[in-house]
């Protein structure tokens, strides 16, 4: 499975690799035959903001998030559990 996972506007490692893993274990419950690209638009100054859209081959989701970076891949983790796998 093809899974393309653009996220360098997160500018702390560790926070890169944890919200990684996180859309992996939802985006990993899919057919291995299927492509995903994640995208995460960021600024992460005053305010913080964070736009994440994963898109299949049959779905995207999209959703802008306004909180401190520590919690985004909590907030996404979150936010795609509302969204359980097709």
């Amino acid at each position: 499975m093809a899974v393309i996972i653009n996220l360098d506007e997160i500018p702390r490692r560790q926070i890169r690799e944890i919200a990684e893993g996180v859309i992996r274990d939802w985006v990993g419950r899919r057919s291995d035959a299927e492509n995903w690209n994640v995208w995460i638009y960021a600024s992460f100054g005053v305010p913080t903001y964070c736009e994440v859209i994963v898109q299949g081959p049959s779905e995207r989701r999209e959703k802008c998030f306004f909180q401190d970076i520590e919690g985004l891949p909590a907030a996404i983790r979150d936010w795609l559990r509302l969204y359980p796998p097709r």
